[in-house]
């Protein structure tokens, strides 16, 4: 058992997703369930002091983009199919897009200043802290690694 989550987390460390055989054990190392070059995002970002301020984005995995009219810029550096929090870290349960979920870094001129997950069916998250909220709109171009009449 502790072989296998490593196993399963290992893949979503590296951007792999896990394959899934036999009643939803997590199976052999695949290759990349994500071509990188196709992967992208639609995303809503906020603002935790002006409510009423959106802007929506469609971008690629690490591809930065501005925040507003701000000098902040940031990217979606971490992607992960079927978002779970298991023994205290986030994990891909499944290979399905059952529960989406990017990972989103904020940048200021001295570097990453912020960080924080976007989910496609759930209000913006975000931490006491942050300035900015993001909220997953669509996933675009992810590809199961789990053939056809498998899942």
């Amino acid at each position: 058992m502790k072989r296998s989550l490593l196993t399963l987390v290992l893949l979503c460390v590296t951007g792999a997703a896990p394959v899934l055989s036999g009643a939803g054990t997590p199976g052999p190392s695949a290759p990349p369930a994500v071509v990188a070059d196709s992967l992208s995002f639609s995303l809503e970002v906020g603002n935790r002091l002006y409510p009423e301020w959106k802007e929506a984005h469609d971008v690629g995995m690490d591809e930065m983009f501005y925040l507003g009219d701000t000098e902040y810029t940031a990217a979606v550096e971490r992607f992960i199919p079927d978002f779970r929090i298991i023994d205290g870290r986030p994990v891909s349960f499944s290979d399905s897009l059952a529960n989406p979920a990017a990972y989103v870094f904020v940048y200021g001129d001295s570097g990453a200043v912020d960080s924080s997950w976007a989910f496609l069916n759930f209000a913006p998250h975000f931490s006491p802290k942050s300035f900015f909220t993001f909220r997953l709109l669509e996933v675009k171009g992810y590809r199961s690694s789990v053939p056809v009449g498998e899942q």
